[in-house]
C-alpha cells in the first residue's frame, strides 16, 4: 500500500500526471475499473446471481418496509431540520429579503 502512494507521489512529482485535479480523477475511476473487472469476472465464472422477481417475503411484508422506510426517511429530515434550524431562525428575516429581491430581479426584469 505505501508503494502505491509512494508512486503517486511520484507521478505528480515528475510531471507524469500535469496537475492534482486530474490525478484525482484518475484515481477515483481507478476503483470504477475495480468494479468493473470483479463483475465481469463474477457474470463469466457465472458466480454473480441476479433475481428480477419480487419474492414472496417482500410482497409479504411490504406495507411494513414502507412504514419503516417512510419512519427513517422522516427521522432524518426532522434531524436535520433541527440541526440547522437556528441558523434559519436567526437568519432567516436577511436572507428571505435578499432571496425576494434576487427573485423579483431575475423573473420580473427579463
Amino acid at each position: 500500500m505505501a508503494f502505491y502512494y509512494y508512486h503517486s507521489y511520484c507521478a505528480i512529482f515528475f510531471n507524469v500526471i500535469p496537475d492534482f485535479d486530474l490525478f484525482i480523477k484518475l484515481y477515483s475511476f481507478t476503483y470504477l475499473g475495480i468494479a468493473t473487472t470483479l463483475l465481469a469476472y463474477l457474470v463469466l465464472t457465472k458466480q454473480a446471481h441476479f433475481v428480477f422477481s419480487i419474492s414472496r417475503v417482500t410482497k409479504k411484508f411490504l406495507k411494513k418496509i414502507a412504514r419503516f422506510s417512510f419512519f427513517m426517511y422522516g427521522t432524518s429530515v426532522i434531524v436535520t431540520l433541527s440541526s440547522v434550524f437556528d441558523s434559519f431562525v436567526i437568519g432567516g428575516p436577511r436572507w428571505m429579503m435578499a432571496w425576494r429581491k434576487w427573485a423579483y430581479l431575475h423573473w420580473h426584469i427579463r
